[in-house]
């Protein structure tokens, strides 16, 4: 509560979200729920508000962490057989040099693949 003080409960679901998404870079999505959650709980009933827009907050968070392979098992297991290096997973825009025009486009790329 200290961190944002007596802030609206908008600003605590931004932190609740922003904290468990910052887990999910280096835990698994739901390891970085596990430990927030209470915490959302908690904070909610400080601010006398209902527990569901803060658990939200922390569900998204939690939803939001995908860049690296180890923040979901599913991508996990792909890593290895697919060649995938670390840094592959960390592209996620990247501007393609060849576009031209006034539109430079931005090329999604996920998990090494362009579209």
């Amino acid at each position: 509560m200290d961190v944002v003080g007596g802030a609206e409960p908008r600003a605590m679901i931004a932190a609740l979200l922003f904290l468990t998404a910052l887990l999910g870079l280096v835990l698994s999505n739901t390891a970085s729920a596990g430990p927030v959650a209470p915490i959302a709980v908690s904070a909610a009933e400080a601010l006398a508000i209902s527990p569901y827009p803060l658990a939200i907050g922390v569900l998204f968070g939690a939803s939001a962490a995908f860049s690296p392979p180890i923040s979901t098992p599913v991508v996990t297991l792909v890593v290895t057989p697919g060649g995938y290096r670390f840094a592959d997973f960390l592209k996620l825009f990247r501007r393609d040099p060849g576009a031209g025009g006034a539109d430079p486009g931005l090329r999604r790329s996920v998990a090494g693949v362009e579209h």
